[in-house]
């Protein structure tokens, strides 16, 4: 399942500098700048899935302008990375805007100086809400449930669904340009369950998994498995990070999962 859940959208390269490795070897052409408003909600973002808390004001921020990758010391290409010297995030230039990518080199900062991406964070916490592909997605591994093939197989009208958005002052997200919704998908009952995702089209093995809707567009992400296996009590969930336009006055916001919607949110006009 790993697939299914790890690796829905683009794929990212998510290698990061080891967690003690100097600021001195900073890669070549990192340039600092001031994090953006958005950034700050990025932030409030993974510390509610993580469950950590930390000074956002203590990050330090760098990127390598107009690049996709950039070298990392030891590791190869990435397209972010964190040093726990000076704790310094450096992003490629063309991910600066990436929440996927900034909220990845985030949870390093709040987790601190430990070696690699525990699963436990990058997965079973934080998984859907920062990037988490190659070296990252290897190591998650440990945290994949192994499916009960016995388990039933079920609609996903028999999942929990819930929408939040970051910032909720739509007033907020106007200001900064960016909108997050969080959709999180959970087991409630005490088994595990093995739930239907349905196919785009006749003989397609590809499905919708997580998708929203903003003022009447939206999209999908989609996944080549048939069935998403959730654990009794587990959540699976996706951000969605939606630019937001000065024309906006307002937002209905509904998020999916498989052919279930949550109820629309409406954050009311400014």
């Amino acid at each position: 399942m790993l697939a299914l859940y790890l690796l829905i959208g683009p794929v990212w390269f998510s290698a990061c500098q080891s967690a003690t490795a100097p600021a001195a070897q900073l890669p070549v052409g990192a340039v600092r700048f001031e994090a953006s408003a958005a950034y700050k909600g990025w932030w409030a973002v993974v510390q509610n899935c993580s469950g950590l808390t930390g000074d956002f004001n203590a990050v330090q921020w760098y990127q390598v302008p107009a690049t996709t990758t950039f070298a990392v010391a030891g590791s190869g290409p990435a397209n972010g990375a964190w040093y726990s010297n000076g704790n310094i995030v450096v992003l490629a230039g063309d991910s600066a805007q990436s929440g996927q990518v900034v909220r990845h080199e985030m949870l390093h900062s709040l987790i601190g100086p430990v070696s690699g991406h525990p699963a436990q964070y990058f997965y079973t916490k934080c998984g859907g809400i920062v990037a988490c592909a190659t070296n990252c997605a290897t190591e998650a591994l440990a945290a994949v449930p192994t499916v009960d093939p016995a388990s039933p197989l079920v609609d996903a009208s028999t999942v929990q669904l819930q929408a939040t958005t970051e910032p909720a002052s739509f007033a907020t997200a106007r200001s900064i340009g960016w909108l997050t919704l969080v959709v999180k998908a959970t087991n409630t009952g005490a088994n595990g369950v093995r739930v239907r995702l349905p196919r785009l089209t006749p003989g397609s093995l590809s499905g919708p998994l997580f998708g929203y809707s903003y003022n009447g567009s939206g999209r999908f992400d989609l996944t080549n498995d048939a069935v998403l296996y959730l654990p009794a009590g587990a959540t699976r969930q996706r951000a969605f990070d939606i630019r937001v336009s000065l024309l906006d006055t307002g937002a209905r916001l509904r998020g999916a999962f498989a052919a279930e919607s949550t109820v629309v949110i409406t954050l009311p006009p400014i």
